[in-house]
């Protein structure tokens, strides 16, 4: 209605990018890839996130790394699920499928979920592959007065602000989220102008910030 020359979303369902599209409206995707039609995005190397973050613990020591993934076959969360199996392979450590907790979006009983994988399978380590299922494994753990990183080591994916707010930090996945939001617009700008251009993917790195919230399991 606004006769907007292009839209940059980060989509949430595989319908929005196409309904636009076929109304006209230049579409860059950010963050995942969910689009039905071909169209420009800028993702980060999920898979690679995942490893990252999953190798650390392993690095550490940790043996029993929980994962909390959203429940959906995204790029986002399938490329990180991806990540800590590859990492897992990469060193030598055979995957334990209970620690693998999918949990919806918004799902009313994530919270007993993450309890029940404490109570029930001992991870040492947890790695919580959104910043939402982050913050929730922390009131959980919070709630239990399990202290970070002496009795469970923590890793998040997102370096929003509450993770360096609290004490200790939280050890997280950090996205270039400056350069994904220039990228988009440059994609943007570019399909603007020449509406014929093959459709891009740009994949750029993320970043692990080590933070007080892990340490090695001997030390634990």
């Amino acid at each position: 209605a606004m006769r907007a020359a292009g839209v940059i979303m980060t989509p949430a369902d595989r319908a929005a990018a196409s309904i636009l599209a076929r109304n006209g409206v230049d579409v860059v995707e950010v963050d995942r890839r969910l689009a039905e039609v071909p169209c420009d995005a800028v993702v980060i190397d999920n898979e690679e996130g995942g490893r990252q973050a999953t190798a650390h613990l392993l690095e550490l020591g940790h043996r029993r790394i929980g994962l909390l993934v959203a429940d959906t076959d995204w790029t986002t969360d399938a490329g990180r699920l991806a990540g800590y199996r590859a990492a897992h392979a990469e060193a030598g450590v055979e995957v334990d499928e209970r620690l693998i907790v999918p949990i919806g979006f918004h799902a009313p009983d994530s919270e007993a979920r993450i309890g029940a994988l404490l109570d029930e399978h001992a991870p040492s380590a947890i790695f919580a592959a959104n910043n939402l299922l982050a913050e929730q494994a922390w009131n959980v753990l919070r709630e239990r007065k399990l202290q970070l990183p002496r009795d469970i080591s923590l890793v998040g994916f997102d370096d929003v602000p509450w993770t360096s707010m609290v004490d200790p930090g939280i050890t997280v996945v950090a996205q270039p989220t400056i350069e994904l939001g220039r990228r988009a617009a440059g994609l943007l700008l570019r399909r603007i102008e020449d509406p014929s251009c093959p459709a891009a993917l740009e994949c750029l790195e993320p970043t692990l910030v080590q933070r007080g919230s892990t340490q090695r399991y001997a030390d634990a």
